[in-house]
């Protein structure tokens, strides 16, 4: 068996931001190793039955884009080449979704 990928963190170098259109604003974005671009977007998910905002990325600029990344969290690259924020484990197991606001 292979050993895991280890996390690749997407450095600061490729985040940027996008001007949409459509939604007139600047959107997040990262390119991941493949030189693929992804735009950041708070999602409602359920999880036990209570409704959670989260962080994903997806190819295109859709409801509830975000302008920014929020503070403390940093962007790594799954092993399929997907961009995943996550809070940055050097500030501190405690960091919750709670703590930020979204966009939107």
């Amino acid at each position: 068996m292979s050993e895991p990928k280890p996390v690749e963190i997407i450095p600061p170098e490729q985040y940027g931001k996008e001007y949409s259109e459509a939604w007139e604003m600047d959107v997040f974005c990262v390119t991941n190793s493949q030189g693929e671009k992804y735009y950041l977007h708070a999602v409602n998910i359920t999880v036990e039955g209570a409704e959670v905002t989260t962080l994903a990325f997806r190819r295109q600029i859709r409801y509830k884009a975000q302008s920014r990344l929020p503070d403390g969290y940093r962007v790594i690259e799954s092993t399929n080449g997907l961009p995943v924020a996550q809070p940055d484990p050097e500030l501190g197991p405690d960091l919750t979704f709670d703590d930020f606001e979204f966009d939107g």
